[in-house]
């Protein structure tokens, strides 16, 4: 009920691509995946995964580093497996969000980048991911835009449509030193290929 949080001490490594993470559980086979970026958001999406009743275990955690001939994904655990992780999504990643929508049958990882928030999607929640969609928006330039965050919670009918979260960081017009944090709620409509 939200009275038992206690700070848990797992730490990744600043150089390891795993400092900014978006979890997600895969309910069929019983692992939290994580997709996760290296600070500063300049960098490719990486993909770790553990079995749910291990995720206080950093030791547990394997890391994407492939795939084989077939598609199926590839892991390593350790130090070497989070050394030679595999890019999951290539080119400049700023917060991406993960989560399976049951109107397309396939999972969506979400972020923005500097055209607008991107949408990918494959059928396995490790990938391969194929970039689907591009939604440029109309913004404020001197504003710093953060999304897509999608939740299940967030999706009506049967997921077809998708709301999602973008927060926003701009100076106040009466104090330039100061910032104000704001949040707008948008929504999707997806269409099937």
């Amino acid at each position: 009920d939200g009275v038992t949080w206690q700070k848990l001490d797992m730490k990744w490594s600043g150089d390891s691509k795993f400092c900014q993470m978006s979890p997600v559980y895969n309910e069929a086979d019983g692992y939290v995946y994580v997709a996760g970026i290296k600070g500063g958001r300049l960098n490719s999406a990486r993909m770790m995964r553990v079995p749910a009743e291990h995720y206080e275990e950093i030791e547990a955690y394997e890391y994407l580093i492939g795939y084989d001939e077939e598609k199926h994904p590839i892991w390593q655990s350790g130090d070497e497996g989070l050394y030679s992780s595999f890019e999951l999504i290539k080119g400049r990643v700023w917060e991406p969000c993960i989560m399976y929508n049951g109107y397309l049958e396939e999972w969506i990882v979400s972020y923005k980048d500097a055209a607008g928030i991107q949408l990918y999607t494959a059928k396995s929640t490790a990938g391969p991911y194929e970039h689907t969609a591009a939604i440029p928006y109309a913004h404020d330039s001197s504003a710093g835009y953060y999304a897509a965050f999608m939740h299940p919670v967030l999706t009506r009918e049967g997921g077809q449509k998708v709301a999602f979260l973008i927060s926003s960081m701009h100076p106040t017009p009466s104090y330039p030193a100061k910032n104000i944090w704001e949040i707008q709620l948008m929504e999707m409509t997806l269409y099937k290929k």
